[in-house]
Parts: C-alpha cells; sequence; structure tokens
C-alpha cells in the first residue's frame, strides 16, 4: 500500500518545501548557485546541488536529499534560523562579489 505521512510529517515537509519556494535565496545552492539546490547540508543549515552536496560529505558535513529523506522538525527549524542568505552574510561577510572565485553551477572544482 501507499504510506501515508502522519500530520506532523506534513508539517515539517510542508515547513522544507517553504523555505525553498518562499526564501529567494534558499532557491539557488549555496555554492556554485546553480538553481533549484536538492540537498540541504545541516552543518551550516545551507541549500546545495548534487555536485556541491558531494563535496560537503567529502568534509563529513551531514547532507539529506530534500525530495527522499525525512526531516526532523528540529532540522527545519535549524535550517529555517540559518538557510543561505544567513549564511552568506556570516561566511562570506568580508568577500566581495567581484573577487569571489565560484566553481560554475554543476561543475566540481
Amino acid at each position: 500500500g501507499i504510506l501515508q505521512m502522519s500530520k506532523a510529517e506534513e508539517k515539517t515537509a510542508k515547513a522544507l518545501r517553504a523555505l525553498l519556494t518562499e526564501v529567494d535565496a534558499n532557491r539557488e545552492c549555496f555554492d556554485c548557485r546553480q538553481k533549484g539546490p536538492v540537498y540541504a547540508e545541516l552543518v551550516h543549515g545551507i541549500f546545495v546541488c548534487t555536485t556541491c552536496s558531494g563535496i560537503h560529505r567529502e568534509f563529513s558535513h551531514r547532507v539529506k536529499s530534500i525530495s527522499m529523506a525525512t526531516f526532523t522538525p528540529q532540522e527545519v527549524q535549524f535550517l529555517q534560523q540559518h538557510g543561505n542568505a544567513k549564511a552568506r552574510s556570516v561566511y562570506l561577510a568580508r568577500v566581495s562579489a567581484d573577487n569571489l572565485a565560484r566553481p560554475a553551477p554543476g561543475h566540481l572544482i
């Protein structure tokens, strides 16, 4: 039979989808800016593409597929408190967009 999500799981999944659709900075990979990130990185609370998720895994960062994994309410809350815009303001605060070298979307470094 078809698996049914509990009300709590539905609420959590809806909140996660809202982070990707309603927050502009989360609509692209934090690292390479490829449109439509498909993974959440749960160390920094950012959204990344498939290629960049592999790089984060190389550093033992916790990465989960947005569409295939189940997220806990705590994980979604962490992502709500962080996200790509906040991460940019923290980790790239002293970097000018003019001199920031980024990989091309979908390319390995």
